[in-house]
Formats: C-alpha cells, sequence, structure tokens
C-alpha cells in the first residue's frame, strides 16, 4: 500500500515538473536535423536544474538532474562571455549543433553549426563540449 501511494506521488511530482513552464532566463545546448528531424536541447537554469526537451516527443520536458546553483552561475557567466551574438556565426546544416543564452522571453543570442567547412568559433566548441563532458557525462 505504502509503495503504491509513493508512486503515485511520483509519477504526480513528474507530471506536475512538466507542466511548470520554464523561467526565461535559460542556456540551451543541443544538436538536431538528420534523417528524422530530432532536436535535442539540453536546458540548465539558474538553480542547477538540467531538462531535455524532445522535439520528437510534443510536451516533452525531462528532468535530467540538478547541478549545484553555483555551478550553473559559472557556465551561464561563461556563456555570457563567450559574447555569442557579437560572433555572428549560425551556419545550420543537415545536422546542426547550437549554444543559445536566452536572457529574457524575447531576447537569446546563439550560435548554430553543422557545414562541414563552417568551424566553430574553438571557444564555442570547448564550451560546448565541456558543458556535455562535465555536466551529462552519461548521456
Amino acid at each position: 500500500m505504502n509503495k503504491f501511494l509513493l508512486s503515485g506521488f511520483l509519477i504526480f511530482l513528474s507530471l506536475l515538473a512538466k507542466a511548470q513552464s520554464l523561467p526565461n532566463k535559460q542556456l540551451i545546448l543541443g544538436s538536431g536535423g538528420g534523417v528524422t528531424g530530432q532536436t535535442k536541447s539540453y536546458i540548465l537554469l539558474e538553480d542547477g536544474r538540467i531538462y531535455l526537451q524532445n522535439t520528437l516527443k510534443p510536451d516533452s520536458l525531462t528532468l535530467l538532474r540538478t547541478v549545484f546553483a553555483s555551478t550553473a552561475k559559472k557556465y551561464f557567466d561563461t556563456a555570457k562571455s563567450l559574447g555569442l551574438a557579437k560572433k555572428k556565426f549560425v551556419k545550420p546544416s543537415n545536422m546542426s549543433f547550437f549554444v543559445r543564452l536566452k536572457t529574457t522571453a524575447t531576447k537569446q543570442e546563439e550560435v548554430v553549426w553543422g557545414q562541414a567547412k563552417a568551424i566553430p568559433p574553438k571557444d564555442v566548441k570547448v564550451f560546448y563540449d565541456g558543458f556535455f563532458k562535465n555536466l551529462l557525462p552519461k548521456l
């Protein structure tokens, strides 16, 4: 009986978390395209929550893990220091990769790459690789 109640409560919390809208300030990294057109976005919030959003699963928003808020702050500060908007590097291809810093509901800056001859800025690529290696090492 207790296990049943606990399971129901955990499912309820999971649905509640998905139903809540995310704050406007987000650091989003991911990739997409290819045959399926699928895009996977990994969304880091200031409080350290990291979500996965998959375009092939409508309304999908899955909490993957939570890191310390201080760790999240370092990533936000580094992303801001990259000056994504000033780089003016948006060169998508069949399969593209991106780093996006969203600061308000309507303001964001990003770098997108994918074209074979369009090598992304080195600091952005190092940041992208480090995010996945350090914050999502087993995904």
